[in-house]
């Protein structure tokens, strides 16, 4: 699972996410990869989809071949085929001038839910995925302290960083002009991260194994 924040007014839509995926052993986290894909694009669509990276490629690929690109399409793909695992989305689009943002999570049936009609002026600020508080409260910190859409995205996955979100972070925009790449910057990592490695992995079996002298058996 990973980390997707969204900046949306009623003309412009910031969705951004970082690259980073992670291991669980012994109830320690540790850094996998940085080279996974969270965000994706769909001719007037732009997803994120994060949490068990199989299931997620798979949706997306079921999706991809599919004529229709809908936010409904999509939730009766997930109804079809989620069986309890790890999955958040999140989906962005401009449509009838204005932007619409859509949420899909398995704790309320991925019941779709809306946010669009951003007064004039407003700032909706969303975060979904995992440090959704901790980037909420980071990206409210930074828009009040003035800094632009750049810095904040910046300064939020600089701050959120760990074993769990980190790599590369992208940040799309959805406007009136279509879906346009609109960052793409090396998030800072924590000079204690947690790599997994051999030795990590090697320490996880020997714990796990069970050895014997021998075994005895009989065929019937």
């Amino acid at each position: 699972m990973s980390n997707a924040t969204i900046i949306q007014t009623n003309n412009d839509l910031f969705i951004g996410s970082d690259s980073a995926t992670s291991l669980l052993l012994d109830d320690q986290l540790y850094r996998l990869d940085t080279k996974a894909t969270k965000l994706f694009k769909f001719d007037n669509l732009v997803l994120f989809c994060s949490g068990d990276l199989n299931y997620c490629y798979r949706i997306m690929a079921m999706f991809s071949s599919h004529k229709t690109k809908s936010v409904y399409f999509l939730r009766e793909i997930l109804l079809d085929t989620h069986q309890d695992e790890v999955v958040d989305v999140v989906i962005g689009e401009y449509k009838e001038n204005k932007t619409w943002l859509y949420q899909l999570s398995p704790y309320n049936n991925f019941d779709i839910v809306t946010y669009t009609d951003i007064p004039e002026g407003d700032v909706n600020i969303v975060t979904a995925g995992i440090r959704v508080m901790e980037s909420y409260n980071s990206v409210c910190n930074s828009v009040s302290a003035g800094k632009n859409v750049r810095e904040v995205y910046k300064a939020v996955f600089d701050e959120i960083s760990y074993e769990g979100i980190g790599g590369t972070l992208t940040v799309f925009r959805v406007n009136r002009e279509g879906i346009s790449e609109y960052l793409k910057y090396q998030i800072k990592e924590k000079e204690n991260l947690k790599v997994i490695n051999y030795e990590s992995i090697l320490n996880h079996f020997k714990k796990h194994l069970i050895v014997g002298e021998r075994v005895y058996g009989k065929q019937v």
